[in-house]
């Protein structure tokens, strides 16, 4: 796909630019969207459900064996179901706002709406995306 969209033209390489026909650009622009946004964000929320389901049955498992402080294990996995929720809202959320404009910013291209990879907004929409990476093992 590299090598088919790209061109040098007066010793510049311009990478993803040069395609041959409209809808090879919109299909790649659409599946890129799908691929590493939409998908991205729906393995977030079913791994993060995974772990919820793990801990819901390991609290019953842990009340079952102790009657008497059922009720402070009840608080504890409450807790902790309580952390994994924020956590997860907090992670998908910042991925979703952080790449977000990286991805509008490829839909535009592929629609072919008078952008380019070379604009420097696109460098910017690239800033917030590595920066949500850098940041998020501080949430995590």
């Amino acid at each position: 796909m590299v090598f088919e969209s790209s061109v040098v033209i007066n010793g510049v390489c311009y990478a993803f630019v040069m395609w041959k026909n409209p809808e090879s650009r919109l299909a790649v622009a659409i599946f890129y969207f799908l691929s590493t946004y939409v998908i991205v964000l729906l393995i977030f929320v079913f791994c993060y459900a995974k772990i919820i389901v793990a801990i819901r049955r390991q609290s019953r498992v842990m009340a079952s064996h102790n009657p008497a402080g059922s009720s402070t294990a009840q608080t504890q996995s409450n807790q902790i179901q309580s952390n994994v929720i924020k956590t997860m809202i907090l992670v998908c959320a910042f991925y979703a706002i952080a790449w977000l404009p990286e991805k509008i910013f490829i839909l535009l291209l592929g629609f072919d709406l008078n952008v380019s990879v070379l604009d420097n907004g696109y460098y910017l929409t690239m800033f917030l995306g590595f920066l949500y990476i850098c940041t998020s093992v501080k949430i995590a």
